[in-house]
């Protein structure tokens, strides 16, 4: 590529010789970000990485990228109405961009810089967690203005803000530390609650009891009792009948249930990695599990859930079909590269000349990714290296 072509945003890149923290001290976004400036300074920008991008398009990939990593308070839906791209696309953008850049540094940038070690999700700014707040219903606003205005006791921010003692205590693990908010903590058994729950048949009242238990001991309930426990996840349930839903469209079948007058509860919890996810639950109790799995069954805007993503290749035709759950999971499924890369051939192959009829074990194809029974490792590891011949 010819280095007179325009960069709008590459101006706006610092020279990273001037950052005050040491690369090797870098986590997460600011890692990418540190990566950028380096593959910039390099001219890595100049040169069409081999990952597929079209040549009129990159110098657009390089600028997308610019404005996501350079500008901390724009968002996804800031970055695409510039470019007139959806949120995820420009995600995938950025992406595609840093692992192109990453292909035309030097070795020893490479070697700073590990791929594995790259963020592309901007840290959230406080303005975007309250304007988050405030679309959810506010209720980490009030009390972070309760505590500003000097009230720190948390039954009395309860009485001010008419949000219970435990929503509080869910908040404080939830959103309210991240704010920089310290909120008090309240230990108590929930066991009194649970045993009321079990027994109560009037509506309003298990509701009640449901918004009283917390998301923590509610899906400690679930994952210490599993089958036993009076509560189940309409995740859960949805797969265990046959339907196969992403978790983004878990909501769907949540509504159907609100619709029909079953009680469920919209559950949260923290999960701590590279970068900290929300992740949401929608419970029910087990003593409705029949009338929701009704409900499921007679709702037809469902039923575009019955179609399993998950496609046999090869093997016995009556082969039953994993959920996508169990491949992700890889409970009792494995990926077939292993396989490669143990007879090492891990690159130059084509699976598709592998599995075709003659293939005596089962192979699941979902989402681009080849999947087998680990019970039929050895029967199928013989067979690559027969058809690879070694």
């Amino acid at each position: 590529m010819e280095r007179d072509i325009r960069y709008s945003q590459i101006s706006k890149v610092q020279d990273p010789s001037l950052r005050s923290q040491e690369t090797s001290t870098l986590k997460g976004f600011e890692c990418t970000q540190a990566f950028f400036e380096t593959a910039i300074a390099e001219g890595a920008h100049f040169k069409i990485p081999e990952t597929g991008i079209v040549k009129n398009k990159w110098e657009e990939y390089v600028n997308v990228t610019a404005v996501h990593l350079l500008n901390p308070d724009t968002s996804l839906r800031d970055e695409g109405k510039i470019f007139n791209k959806s949120k995820e696309r420009v995600r995938q953008t950025v992406g595609k961009t840093i692992r192109g850049l990453w292909q035309n540094v030097t070795p020893n940038v490479k070697t700073k810089f590990p791929i594995e070690s790259f963020v592309f999700a901007k840290p959230q700014t406080q303005e975007t967690r309250e304007r988050i707040s405030s679309s959810r219903g506010g209720e980490s606003l009030r009390i972070k203005e309760q505590v500003e205005a000097g009230v720190t006791d948390i039954k009395k921010i309860s009485e001010n803000t008419g949000i219970s003692v435990r929503k509080i205590t869910n908040l404080r693990s939830l959103a309210l530390k991240t704010w920089g908010i310290d909120v008090p903590r309240i230990r108590a058994s929930h066991k009194e609650s649970l045993q009321q729950l079990k027994d109560e048949t009037d509506d309003k009242k298990t509701r009640e009891l449901l918004d009283k238990l917390s998301d923590s001991a509610i899906l400690g309930e679930i994952r210490r009792k599993k089958g036993t426990s009076q509560f189940l996840s309409v995740g859960s349930l949805v797969r265990e009948i046959g339907f196969h839903p992403n978790n983004k469209d878990i909501h769907f079948f949540a509504e159907s249930l609100e619709e029909s007058g079953i009680l469920i509860s919209r559950k949260e919890r923290v999960v701590k990695g590279k970068t900290q996810k929300r992740l949401t639950y929608y419970i029910l109790l087990s003593r409705d599990k029949e009338r929701a799995t009704k409900v499921f069954k007679e709702d037809q805007l469902l039923q575009r859930f019955l179609k399993n993503p998950v496609v046999l290749l090869c093997g016995p035709e009556d082969t039953q079909l994993p959920n996508s759950i169990k491949l992700r999971k890889k409970e009792g499924y494995e990926y077939v590269s292993g396989i490669f890369k143990k007879l090492g051939r891990a690159s130059g192959v084509r699976y598709s000349d592998f599995f075709k009829p003659d293939c005596p074990t089962p192979i699941f194809y979902w989402r681009t990714l080849y999947f087998y029974p680990v019970s039929q490792e050895e029967e199928l590891r013989l067979f690559i290296a027969k058809n690879l011949n070694l």
